[in-house]
């Protein structure tokens, strides 16, 4: 894991540029006042909106299996890069690739790493309804700090059936913060915000 991950810091374009110092993480580059003494360890991670700097991680896979040895170096990696959260099984982490129960496990991993370190937010759409409430029940009581959620696929729902899904959903993890994971083409089609009006009356946990 040690080996590949020095791979990916020397391969041309990631993590191939100088890196940006603590003092100069604004999106101007200009030098910012931080607490020079503010680390990982020092900070809040209760349950709360997420904050700062959050990436979208991928999945480790090793033949073309889930590699569960994988996400604590590679958590390690990115924590040291002073990241203040994750998002799991999003597009990145090709989380609709993937059964409900290798999600499950590949959640739990990421906890496992990341509790106290950073904010782990889990991606919990998936094709039903059924699904993504499963999803999400796991993801609250396993500990994620959020869920987000990606209109389904394929089959465009109307906006009563997407407030439906959604509004269960976000029932199934509160109280923890949900996301409608507006993703238009990967979804195929866009989140009407009518129903992520209709949804902040119904779901006090919709961020």
């Amino acid at each position: 894991v040690d080996e590949r991950l020095r791979e990916l810091r020397d391969h041309s374009g990631v993590e191939g540029v100088p890196p940006i110092g603590p003092r100069q993480r604004d999106a101007q580059h200009r030098p910012v006042a931080l607490d020079p003494d503010a680390g990982h360890g020092a900070r809040d991670y209760s349950r709360g909106v997420l904050h700062g700097a959050i990436a979208a991680t991928l999945t480790p896979l090793r033949g073309g299996s889930f590699d569960p040895d994988a996400v604590g170096p590679y958590v390690d990696f990115l924590v040291g890069h002073r990241l203040d959260g994750i998002l799991v099984l999003g597009t990145t982490g090709e989380g609709v690739l993937f059964s409900t129960e290798e999600r499950r496990e590949i959640a739990g991993a990421f906890l496992a790493a990341g509790r106290g370190r950073l904010q782990v937010a889990i991606h919990c759409g998936a094709q039903t309804t059924a699904d993504t409430v499963a999803l999400a029940e796991h993801a609250a009581g396993a500990g994620a700090d959020a869920v987000a959620v990606i209109a389904p696929p394929y089959f465009p729902l109307d906006e009563a059936e997407l407030l439906a899904h959604f509004e269960a959903a976000a029932s199934a993890c509160a109280p923890l913060p949900f996301y409608a994971y507006e993703f238009a083409a990967r979804s195929g089609y866009a989140i009407p915000p009518a129903v992520l009006e209709r949804l902040r009356e119904r779901a006090p946990n919709q961020i």
